[in-house]
């Protein structure tokens, strides 16, 4: 437990020491603990040491918002570093912000928007392959297609056509282990070398030739706050690892799920087509364009809200520190976790329901985290929003999705949130739509 000498002692805990993995064991001893102690909780962890797992919304936003240079990523981010190498995920201080600075330009909503036509053009090839499936009545398996599919969207913002010359086919992307498998362990950080050694072949080249990019590591290469950060080669390699998994697992998970609920309501997609088939195909201006769209903004929103993909993550103090009425001692461990508190009934209505119409009240909720909050906020959601958008644009109006099994959804909880079993689904052709 923490130190006597703190307020926090005040706080109830289980006196035994504990193991706090990312697993499912952990989500259901944090989920009892807070029935029996309250939304702040203190335990012993094994591996972390003094560890407090926060789950009111008022402390959490106090911690990402008001307090985060008193904090530093968590132990749990080391098994990322290891994967990844020391990206922005989990870089820290003066190093994360001389990378944040260097990243931010290439996801401004004006940048984002110089990706749509790749996006779209991604999009449409799936729709093909939708429809022939349609056609030959054939399943399609979710999960797998979600995972090629956002894997390519990322794998093409970051290298455009570098990477139809070094990863176009798919014997030779190194990075579609990942969508193949999903342990994040020794063996991954051995079979993604190539990967790494790829991207540093692609910065060499690119030194050389300085001709320019409309892409990610372009603006890794030669953009002003780039430059002015002197990046090294490995760090750029770093970040390029780490833009890699991260954009492609979320908006993976997140489309699987959201097919899933749109396939079990099918009152939902209809009105879903009737927005996107209203809202236009200009998306030159995507911000304009997803204005246009607040039920399908809604409906994604609702599904990271159930199925936020960082389900589990863990902050450090560096110092000891006053949040709200608790005093918090330096070297302490914090767990929050988007999925309990987008599932607490004291912030929810119905936490439990799938039920987009909650995001069009307009007030936002403070225990809504998807993509954390302050400066350490994601800083590709609004692509990874636009992407997902631009997805359902085109295909939502031209299939009808029905669930070949039972309408369960299995969980699995890793270092990101996953269907714990494949999501299959039965296309027909939607009729009397204009695609």
């Amino acid at each position: 437990m923490l130190s006597q000498d703190s307020k926090t002692t005040a706080l109830r805990g289980p006196v035994e020491t504990v193991d706090l993995g990312v697993s499912i064991e952990t989500l259901e001893r944090l989920r009892a603990a807070q029935e029996e102690f309250g939304p702040i909780v203190a335990f012993n962890d094994e591996r972390r040491g003094p560890t407090l797992f926060v789950n009111s919304a008022e402390h959490v936003n106090a911690l990402l918002l008001r307090q985060h240079k008193q904090l530093r990523k968590g132990t749990d981010f080391e098994r990322v570093r290891m994967l990844l190498g020391n990206g922005i995920i989990v870089n820290d201080g003066e190093l994360w912000r001389r990378h944040r600075r260097a990243l931010q330009p290439a996801f401004t909503r004006r940048r984002i928007a110089e990706h749509v036509v790749a996006i779209d053009a991604v999009v449409d090839r799936l729709a093909f392959e939708w429809a022939s499936a349609a056609m030959e009545q054939a399943t399609v398996d979710v999960n797998a297609t979600m995972s090629r599919f956002a894997l390519e969207i990322i794998q093409r913002a970051i290298f455009s056509d570098d990477f139809d010359q070094r990863f176009g086919r798919a014997d030779s992307n190194p990075f579609r282990l990942l969508s193949e498998e999903f342990a994040r362990d020794l063996r991954a950080v051995t079979r993604l070398r190539s990967a790494r050694n790829d991207v540093q072949a692609i910065i060499e080249d690119r030194r050389v030739s300085e001709r320019r990019h409309i892409d990610f590591l372009d603006e890794l290469l030669f953009g002003a706050p780039a430059l002015d950060a002197e990046l090294t080669d490995k760090e750029i390699v770093d970040e390029v690892m780490t833009l890699v998994v991260a954009g492609y697992e979320t908006s993976a998970a997140t489309l699987t799920f959201a097919w899933h609920q749109l396939a079990t309501n099918p009152a939902l997609a209809d009105a879903l087509v009737n927005e996107l088939t209203t809202a236009g195909e200009a998306a030159d201006d995507p911000l304009a364009w997803v204005g246009k769209l607040p039920r399908t903004m809604a409906m994604l929103r609702e599904t990271l809200r159930l199925y936020p993909p960082v389900w589990l993550f863990s902050r450090r103090t560096a110092e000891a520190l006053t949040v709200l009425d608790i005093d918090i001692p330096a070297d302490t461990n914090l767990l929050l976790s988007p999925y309990l508190l987008h599932r607490d009934p004291v912030h929810w209505t119905s936490p439990e329901d799938f039920d987009p119409d909650r995001f069009l009240a307009g007030a936002d909720n403070p225990a809504y985290i998807p993509f954390s909050l302050g400066p350490r906020r994601c800083i590709g959601e609004f692509f990874a929003m636009l992407e997902m958008c631009r997805h359902f644009h085109r295909l939502l109006p031209m299939f009808v999705p029905a669930l070949v099994e039972e309408p369960r959804l299995d969980l699995r909880f890793g270092i990101n949130l996953r269907p714990g079993h494949t999501v299959t689904m039965h296309l027909d052709r939607r009729q009397g739509v204009q695609v």
